[in-house]
C-alpha cells in the first residue's frame, strides 16, 4: 500500500517541464526553534498552566568574571491557586504569583520555576469584588512583572493586592485598616457594584544572577507601600549597586478608563486629581535594599503627605480639609494642591562623569476638567540620590516638572532612551504621542534629542513630528503640527540610541477611524532613522508591510544588542504581533502570529520577515526579545493564547544562510526547528528540507517576482531523486508549529488548511524541475494575499522508509 501522503497526490496539472532553477546567491534570515512552554511546569501543589501573563526576559552580560554571561532569565505571572478575583484590568481570573526560571544553554533547558511573590496564598482585604452584595476575601494577586539587571544583580518589581500594614507580620492574613478600595460599576452585577482593594508596589532581588532570590524566595519580597492609595505603573532601573524605582499612586483608586486607545484599558492612564508619581532609591542595593522603602517620596507636587506616619504616608489635609476621602483609603481632594494628576511615568538612570543622574518623564492632566482636556508631558532630571523634596516632613510634596509639550495639544505615552553624554552624541532622545483629541484619538509621534539631561536644554530642543504622512514623508513634514493630517494615527512607539544613530519605530495607519471601525485600513510597523543624532532623518520604512487590511500589527519591539564593547552596532531586530482587524464594538480580535526581522545596516534596510514559532493553534500577541553581541542568536519569549488559556513560550532563533529567493524560506530540515523524522537533517545554511536518498534535502525556491500584475512567479526544485514526481501544494497560511513544521513522511510540513494541489511535475535526471507560472491568475490571487508553497515527492529509497519526502516551504506575500 502506498503511504497516505502519496495517495493524495491527485494531479491538477501533469507536466514534464524539468529545468535548472536560476542560480541563487546566499542571503541571511532567521530560523526559529520549536517553542518551549515555560509556564506549564509549576511547583508541586500549584495549578498547572493556562493563566500565564506578561512574561519578561533578560539576558545577563558583564557578570562577575563573566561566569553568568549569556544566562537567560524569565519571569511571568501564572495561576497559583484555584481562588479567583476580579479587577478592572483582567476581569475575573485566577489569582497569580510571579515565577522565575533561568537557562544557561540558550534556552534548551530551564530550571524549575521559583515563586518570588508568594502573595496569592494571603490576603489583607475583604470586599465585594464579585458584586453579590457581600464582602469576600480578595487574595494577593501579582500584576505584570518588570525585570531589570545590572551584572549579577537582578530586580523584579510588580504591583500587588496583598498590602499588610507596617505593624503586621508579612504573610499574615490580618485585615488592613488603611488599605483603600476602588469601586466599579459593572453591568453584570447591577445594581450592585464591584469593590477592588488598592494595591502596592513590590520588589524581589537576586544577587547571584537569578539562582536565588534573597528577597522574594529566601525572605519575603520588599513591600514599598501599604495601600493607602492605589499604585500602578512601576519602573525600576539600576547601575551597579545603585538602584531607583518609580510608580504612581491614585488616591481614588485605579480608574477604568474607556479603552479608546490600542490598549486594553485600566492601565493607569486615567487618574484622579492628586495622583502623584513616587520615587525611591538605594545607594547600595547589596547592603541596604530596604532603602527602597525607606526613601520613598512624592516626586511630583499634586498632593501633600505626612511622611512621619510610617504606616502609609497619609495625605495631609489643607485648611478646611478632612484628610479622609476614599473608602478606607488615603483621601483625595483634602490634600490636593494641584487640580491635576500625573501618570505613566518612565525612569532612567545614567552615569554622568562620576555621578549618577535619574531621569523621569510622565504625562500630567490639564487643570480644568471638561474644559481643558488632555495631557502634557513633564520632565525631571536630578542626582539619583537627591530627589527634590519640598515642605516639612508633615507636609511633604515634590516639585513641578518641566513641561515639554504645548498646552493646547494632548500629549501622552512619553518614552525615552539614554546614553552617557559625551558632548557630541545625544544623551537623551525623548518621544511621545501627540494629537488634538483625548483618550485614544488619532495622534503623531514627536521626538526631541538633547546633548545633556538638563531640563532647560531638553525643553529648548525642537520637537519634530516624525510620523506625519508616514508613507510619503519628506523632511519638511517634520515641522508640521498634528492637525496637519488629522485622521492618520500612530502608536506603539519604540526607539534605539547608539552613538549618533537614532532609530524610531511606530505602528501607523493612514486613517485611524477607518482602521478602528472597519477592516478597510490597518496598522503597519514603520522605522525611521537619523545618522546625526536626531538632526536630520531618512524617510520612514514599512518594516511589517502587511497589505491585507483584515490583519493588523500590534505590540512591536525594536531591540539592539547590550552594550558590552563587543556588540555589533550596526544590527538591530524588530518584532511584532499580528491580529485580526475587526470592527470596533462588533468583533473580538484574534491573535495570529509574532513576526521577526533584522537589519545589518543601521535600519537602512531590513531582512525578510519570518514568523516566530509557536505552539499549534495558539495565537501570539506579545514578545520579549534579547540578542547576542553578533545579533545572530535571537532569544524570544512569546505570550500565546487559545480557548484554553494563555502560556509563556520560549523560542531560540538562529540566523542562517539560505539561497536568495522570492519569498521567505521556512520549514527548514536542518534541525533549527522541528527535528527531522529519523535524524535525517540536511546541512545547515542550505535552506533545504530533510535529507532524502540523494544525501541532501530538496530545495524549493522562486524567481520572477511576487507581483500579481506581472504573474511571473516561477517555482523550482533541486536536490530531488532522479526523475521522480513532485506535487506542489499551496496554502493561505502556516499549519501547526508555523515555520518550524511537523513531521510528515521523511520530512516536515508547514502547510495550513486548506491546502490546494497546484501541479505535479517530473524532475529530470539531475533531480531538477520547474513548476509552471500563472499562479496569480489561475488561483485569483490579490495583493496582500499570502501563499505558503511546499512540494511533496516520491523517494523510493527514502532514508526513514516512508517512501516520500517534502521540500522546504516558501512563504510569498503577493504585491500589486
Amino acid at each position: 500500500m502506498k503511504p497516505a501522503f502519496l495517495l493524495s497526490l491527485t494531479p491538477l496539472l501533469l507536466l514534464s517541464t524539468a529545468g535548472q532553477p536560476a542560480a541563487a546567491h546566499p542571503q541571511e534570515q532567521a530560523s526559529f526553534s520549536l517553542p518551549v512552554t515555560l509556564s506549564e511546569e509549576l511547583p508541586a501543589g500549584a495549578i498547572p498552566g493556562g493563566a500565564a501573563s506578561k512574561g519578561k526576559l533578560v539576558r545577563l552580560v558583564k557578570t562577575m568574571g563573566g561566569a553568568r554571561d549569556g544566562r537567560l532569565i524569565t519571569v511571568y505571572g501564572d495561576a497559583a491557586s484555584t481562588e479567583e478575583v476580579w479587577d478592572a484590568k483582567s476581569g475575573l481570573h485566577r489569582v497569580r504569583d510571579l515565577f522565575v526560571r533561568y537557562s544557561d544553554d540558550e534556552g534548551a533547558t530551564w530550571t524549575q520555576p521559583v515563586n518570588i511573590s508568594n502573595t496569592a496564598a494571603h490576603h489583607s482585604a475583604s470586599c465585594d469584588w464579585d458584586g453579590d452584595g457581600q464582602p469576600e476575601t480578595f487574595h494577593g494577586d501579582s500584576e505584570k512583572p518588570n525585570i531589570f539587571n545590572s551584572g549579577d544583580i537582578v530586580v523584579v518589581s510588580w504591583i500587588d493586592a496583598y498590602c499588610p500594614e507596617a505593624t503586621v507580620a508579612w504573610g499574615s492574613d490580618a485585615e488592613s485598616a488603611i488599605q483603600g478600595r476602588a469601586v466599579y460599576a459593572s453591568a453584570d452585577v447591577y445594581p450592585n457594584v464591584r469593590e477592588v482593594p488598592f494595591k502596592a508596589p513590590y520588589v524581589a532581588i537576586s544577587y547571584d544572577g537569578g539562582e536565588t532570590f534573597e528577597y522574594g524566595a529566601v525572605q519575603p519580597p520588599i513591600q514599598l507601600t501599604y495601600g493607602r492609595r492605589d499604585a500602578k505603573q512601576d519602573v525600576q532601573r539600576g547601575v551597579g549597586a545603585r538602584w531607583a524605582m518609580s510608580w504612581q499612586e491614585d488616591p481614588e483608586g485605579l480608574q477604568a478608563g474607556s479603552a479608546d486607545g490600542p490598549g486594553d484599558g485600566a492601565s493607569g492612564a486615567k487618574v484622579t486629581k492628586g495622583t502623584d508619581v513616587w520615587y525611591s532609591y538605594t545607594e547600595d542595593i547589596l547592603a541596604s535594599p530596604l532603602d527602597l522603602r525607606l526613601t520613598r517620596t512624592p516626586l511630583t507636587n499634586q498632593s501633600e503627605y505626612d511622611t512621619t506616619e510610617t504606616n502609609g504616608f497619609p495625605i495631609r489635609p489643607l485648611a478646611g480639609g478632612t484628610g479622609g476621602g476614599g473608602t478606607g483609603g488615603g483621601g483625595t481632594l483634602a490634600g490636593s494642591i494641584q487640580n491635576t494628576g500625573c501618570s505613566r511615568g518612565n525612569l532612567g538612570m545614567v552615569k554622568v562623569g562620576t555621578s549618577y543622574v535619574a531621569v523621569v518623564a510622565y504625562e500630567e492632566t490639564k487643570g480644568v476638567p471638561l474644559i481643558e482636556e488632555g495631557k502634557t508631558i513633564q520632565y525631571h532630571s536630578f542626582p539619583f540620590n537627591a530627589p527634590i523634596m519640598n515642605g516639612s516632613d508633615e507636609h511633604r510634596h515634590g516639585a513641578p516638572g518641566t513641561q515639554l509639550t504645548p498646552q493646547q495639544m494632548n500629549s501622552r505615552r512619553v518614552r525615552f532612551v539614554t546614553q552617557g553624554p559625551n558632548g557630541s552624541d545625544p544623551a537623551l532622545v525623548i518621544f511621545w504621542k501627540q494629537g488634538l483629541t483625548t483618550e485614544g484619538g488619532p495622534s503623531d509621534i514627536f521626538v526631541k534629542s538633547a546633548l545633556s539631561f538638563d531640563e532647560a536644554a531638553v525643553a529648548a530642543a525642537p520637537a519634530l513630528n516624525v510620523s506625519t504622512n508616514t508613507p510619503s514623508a519628506v523632511p519638511a513634514d517634520m515641522l508640521l503640527d498634528s492637525q496637519a493630517n488629522p485622521i492618520e494615527d500612530s502608536n506603539a512607539h519604540r526607539a534605539v540610541l547608539r552613538g549618533n544613530l537614532v532609530v524610531l519605530g511606530w505602528c501607523y495607519t493612514w486613517n485611524g477611524p477607518l482602521a478602528r471601525y472597519t477592516d478597510l485600513a490597518n496598522y503597519n510597523f514603520y522605522s525611521r532613522r537619523s545618522l546625526d543624532g536626531g538632526v536630520t532623518w531618512d524617510a520612514p520604512v514599512n518594516v511589517s508591510n502587511v497589505l491585507d487590511t483584515k490583519v493588523t500589527v500590534r505590540e512591536p519591539r525594536l531591540v539592539a544588542p547590550a552594550k558590552t564593547g563587543m556588540e555589533d552596532g550596526n544590527s538591530l531586530i524588530a518584532a511584532w504581533g499580528t491580529e485580526t482587524n475587526v470592527y470596533d464594538g462588533i468583533g473580538v480580535a484574534m491573535s495570529l502570529d509574532a513576526q521577526f526581522t533584522r537589519t545589518r545596516d543601521q535600519a537602512g534596510t531590513w531582512e525578510k520577515v519570518v514568523p516566530m514559532s509557536a505552539a499549534a493553534s495558539m495565537g501570539e500577541f506579545e514578545s520579549q526579545i534579547r540578542v547576542d553581541d553578533s545579533v545572530d542568536e535571537v532569544y524570544a519569549l512569546v505570550m500565546a493564547s487559545d480557548a484554553a488559556g494563555s502560556e509563556a513560550l520560549f523560542t531560540h532563533g538562529r540566523v542562517v544562510d539560505v539561497p536568495a529567493t522570492i519569498g521567505t524560506i521556512v520549514c527548514l530540515g536542518d534541525g533549527t526547528g522541528t527535528p527531522c523524522p529519523c535524524g535525517n537533517e540536511s546541512a545547515t545554511d542550505t535552506g533545504e528540507g530533510c535529507m532524502n536518498s540523494t544525501g541532501r534535502g530538496a530545495l524549493l525556491t522562486a524567481t520572477g517576482s511576487d507581483s500579481v500584475a506581472a504573474d511571473d512567479l516561477l517555482l523550482g526544485v533541486e536536490g530531488l531523486p532522479s526523475s521522480t514526481f513532485a506535487l506542489l501544494f499551496m496554502a493561505p497560511n502556516y499549519g501547526p508549529y508555523f515555520s518550524s513544521g511537523f513531521m510528515n513522511g521523511d520530512g516536515l510540513t508547514c502547510l495550513g488548511s486548506p491546502a490546494a494541489r497546484v501541479a505535479i511535475v517530473q524532475a529530470d535526471a539531475a533531480g531538477v524541475l520547474q513548476f509552471p507560472t500563472g499562479l496569480a491568475s489561475t488561483w485569483t490571487l490579490d495583493a496582500g494575499d499570502t501563499g505558503v508553497f511546499q512540494a511533496g515527492y516520491r523517494d523510493a529509497s527514502s532514508t526513514c522508509g516512508f517512501g516520500f519526502n517534502i521540500t522546504n516551504a516558501l512563504s510569498v506575500s503577493f504585491q500589486p
